[in-house]
């Protein structure tokens, strides 16, 4: 009897920190990707496109998250408000730190992600370069909310983030995109 009441409580000891365990360690995501931009000279365009995430959660609360993706537009408006058509793609490629709270199924997460953004070279629809390609530094500050509506399945309504990168323009002057 003895016996049987040690191994009850060992049972009983061991499973308490496992159940405390019960989390995700890993997550992927992909979706839709909006991005409108802005610049310094006053040119804004707005782009469609997706992205993906890894993430990895050594602790509860904090994880590493590895982030790449894509997106095109087919055109902008400059600082005069002319619409210019000219086809534009990026490729963005960033990790970073998450830091998540898990409340029963909700999720709400902060991240700051650094990295490198890839732009093709922009040409206008009369076949004129405006800017060359190019590949700068990226910073994106962001959060979002996951809802999980099955044990390995979440769905992320919003994800929102500011996103800084430097673009130069073949004119020499510094665009900023926020």
């Amino acid at each position: 009897m003895r016996r049987l009441i040690l191994i009850c409580g060992i049972l009983l000891a061991t499973a308490v920190p496992a159940a405390a365990q019960n989390y995700n360690r890993a997550e992927f995501f992909a979706g839709y990707a909006y991005a409108h931009s802005y610049n310094t000279n006053g040119d804004n365009s707005s782009s469609n496109g997706g992205t993906a995430d890894v993430a990895f959660f050594p602790l509860k609360w904090v994880g590493i998250v590895g982030s790449v993706g894509g997106a095109a537009t087919n055109g902008f408006t400059n600082n005069t408000g002319t619409f210019v058509a000219a086809n534009i793609s990026s490729i963005h490629y960033s990790a970073g730190p998450r830091i998540r709270y898990i409340a029963g199924q909700v999720s709400p997460f902060v991240q700051t992600l650094f990295g490198g953004v890839s732009r093709s070279s922009v040409v206008n629809s009369a076949g004129t370069a405006l800017s060359a390609a190019q590949t700068v530094f990226v910073l994106s500050v962001g959060g979002g909310i996951d809802i999980k509506v099955a044990r390995h399945f979440s769905i992320r309504p919003a994800q929102v983030s500011y996103t800084y990168t430097q673009f130069t323009a073949l004119s020499g002057t510094t665009n900023r995109t926020g």
